[in-house]
């Protein structure tokens, strides 16, 4: 495929991925454990930082093998074929295949409170939204990024009319900033959780590396600087939402960034609101629909799926069949309803991935320590072990506080394992 994704591509691919629906939607969650301004804003800053950290030791592996494919190319190469399988096999089945079909709904749902739609009819959006964008992404990796461009331009223009908005109004009250009485680790790590969910999404970019122009550079600094943005963005979007509403607000509605611009500034300008979310949403499902295609073309191409997902379009340049197909298996599932099962199931299971991957920084560290790194993780070995010591641990209390839902989840995980058996008996001996 053609290398025509610069610097700046790649930066509003991280933003158009990271920054959905969830900036507006999680300031309850954040608040609900420990109700005091800087206990959020700490989490807020904490899953940036974390995350952060995770895209850096992706950036090592991105400049090491600036291959299209992202995750699946960097667990091959440090734990081997079996768990890339995994994570592909997961990623269709699961991961993106539910994550697109939630995007999706959540659209057309969002788009019900403008313009009425019957359930049928709001299934028929959510369905036209995913082989919508997946037919601009056939049509170029261009395309699909200027797409991406501009929808991030409407979003960010939304998103900083609110905070510019509310920023030079009065506050609603005095925020107290003082340190939190009885503040436990409990209650942090309950306010991570949504913090973390937040800011999900970054892991995109690097499925895109073969299509960058000079990806050894490219990456890290387009998760260095995309990653910096977003979590600038959403501290000061949490920041004003505290500052219009009291937390005793706040905590009592689910939409706390609609209902600070409607306190400030009147039902009318909500609308606005609404419509950010909206354009957020689509931007994120097309970022998102942009890199997983990728992640089972890189599969195919091992030999490791159906053929036809490593099959490039001779005139787009793209892998046409993997993003139709994955579009009709979203879709599928938006009509089903079975998404909201699979991804109460495997939300942690994205989770064991990145610790994976950020793991395999450290492994080929050690086993290959002459192979040159054209980037290197800023603050190892202490950087990756933060971030593996926190995903375990997230890893771990999905099994302690949701255990049914968590075993339910790691079973569809193994059950890749038969199917990697299938396909790694149809190598040919020079792919094996």
């Amino acid at each position: 495929m053609e290398q025509r994704l610069g610097l700046w591509d790649v930066v509003s691919l991280v933003v158009s991925a990271v920054i959905g629906s969830a900036i507006f939607l999680i300031p309850a969650t954040l608040l609900r454990p420990q109700p005091s301004p800087l206990a959020a804003m700490l989490a807020m800053v904490f899953a940036g930082l974390l995350s952060w950290f995770g895209a850096l030791a992706y950036a090592e592996m991105g400049a090491m093998f600036p291959d299209t494919g992202g995750e699946y190319v960097y667990l091959r190469e440090s734990w081997g074929r079996l768990s890339a399988f995994l994570l592909g096999w997961s990623f269709f089945a699961v991961i993106q295949g539910g994550g697109l079909a939630a995007l999706a709904v959540g659209f057309s749902t969002l788009l019900g409170g403008i313009v009425p739609l019957t359930p049928a009819a709001a299934k028929v959006v959510a369905v036209s939204l995913l082989m919508g964008l997946s037919f601009v992404n056939v049509l170029g990796v261009r395309q699909g990024a200027w797409f991406g461009h501009v929808m991030n331009v409407i979003k960010l223009s939304g998103l900083l009319w609110v905070i510019v908005t509310i920023a030079t109004r009065p506050p609603a009250a005095a925020l107290d900033w003082s340190w939190p009485r009885h503040w436990t680790l409990l209650q942090f790590s309950a306010a991570l959780v949504p913090a973390l969910w937040a800011y999900e999404g970054w892991n995109m970019a690097p499925c895109v590396a073969g299509e960058m122009v000079d990806a050894r550079r490219t990456l890290p600094r387009a998760l260095g600087i995309g990653l910096g943005v977003v979590i600038v963005l959403y501290c000061v979007t949490l920041w004003i939402t505290m500052r219009a509403l009291p937390v005793s607000q706040i905590l009592a509605t689910s939409a706390a960034g609609t209902s600070a611009v409607q306190t400030v500034l009147g039902g009318g300008a909500a609308l606005w609101v609404t419509l950010t979310i909206l354009f957020a949403l689509v931007g994120c499902t097309n970022s998102c629909i942009l890199g997983a295609a990728r992640v089972y073309y890189a599969q195919a191409r091992d030999g490791l799926f159906f053929e036809p997902f490593g099959h490039v379009h001779p005139r787009f340049k793209t892998p046409a069949f993997s993003l139709i197909a994955h579009g009709v298996w979203s879709s599928l599932l938006v009509f089903t309803g079975t998404y909201e099962t699979l991804i109460s199931y495997c939300t942690f299971g994205a989770w064991i991935f990145y610790a994976l991957v950020v793991a395999g920084v450290m492994l080929l560290r050690r086993r290959n320590p002459d192979t040159a790194r054209p980037y290197r993780v800023w603050g190892y070995p202490w950087t990756p072990m933060i971030f593996i010591a926190v995903a375990a641990t997230f890893i771990l209390s999905c099994f302690v506080t949701t255990p049914g839902s968590s075993f339910a989840g790691l079973a569809l995980i193994l059950s890749g394992i038969p199917l990697y058996l299938y396909w790694r008996r149809r190598v040919t001996p020079g792919r094996a």
